[in-house]
């Protein structure tokens, strides 16, 4: 009897373990974790590379012009020829031009011009052969433009307005006469050091003044050819 009760309760206790379930533990997943976004910690927030910071560059000098080259003084010599056949023909031997000019650099690349020349020469009547002479003083007022084409070497254009002053006589007769006019005038620069500069130049200047029994209305402008040194700075 002993060994049937004995039996029976083992049997009970084999059939209620295999009845029960087994209980499986939770374990903490990242997925539980990444259900709410995470704090912004420098252990677990990737760090974004910052865009590097353009740095400001100092205002660099114009390799091709490192003085700044605001003014440029000249002194310049040529031949002017008279737009006026009469006075060409009295004339004959042509006219030595002189110029001093300066430019003042007010917006780049224009430039406040002013000069002031001597003209020139001794001639004769075609008719009577008596001898004449004839001295100009020319005063300019204008604008300039200079363009750089190459770091020696520069282009420029002036025109601007003229007041002639002039004066003729022969022996016996003498007339001054002044009025204003205009003129323009081109070349280029060349620079043989860095403020030393050669000009080659033409210009064109016009203005017709009264001389009555001297000739009567004359074209008292021209052509002049020429070249000239100055300091540019």
């Amino acid at each position: 009897m002993k060994k049937l009760i004995s039996l029976a309760l083992l049997t009970t206790s084999l059939f209620a373990d295999s009845s029960m379930e087994p209980v499986e533990t939770p374990i903490d997943t990242p997925a539980d974790s990444c259900l709410e976004p995470p704090v912004n910690t420098p252990a677990n927030c990737p760090v974004e590379p910052t865009p590097p910071v353009a740095m400001e560059r100092p205002c660099e000098a114009n390799p091709c012009d490192p003085f700044g080259s605001f003014i440029l003084n000249e002194f310049k010599m040529g031949y002017f020829r008279f737009g006026d056949k009469k006075l060409r023909q009295s004339y004959q031997k042509g006219l030595l031009d002189m110029q001093l000019t300066s430019s003042f650099c007010f917006w780049k690349p224009l430039y406040a011009y002013a000069g002031i020349e001597y003209v020139g020469s001794d001639g004769r009547f075609l008719r009577s052969h008596k001898k004449i002479k004839i001295r100009m003083v020319p005063i300019s007022a204008g604008i300039q433009y200079i363009q750089p084409i190459t770091c020696d070497l520069k282009y420029y254009l002036t025109a601007g307005a003229r007041y002639f002053f002039v004066h003729q006589w022969t022996h016996s007769k003498s007339l001054t006469r002044n009025g204003c006019g205009g003129f323009a005038n081109t070349g280029f620069i060349y620079y043989l050091s860095n403020h030393i500069v050669i000009d080659f130049f033409g210009e064109y200047s016009w203005k017709r003044l009264h001389f009555h029994k001297m000739g009567g209305s004359l074209q008292v402008g021209g052509m002049t050819l020429g070249a000239g040194i100055g300091y540019f700075w």
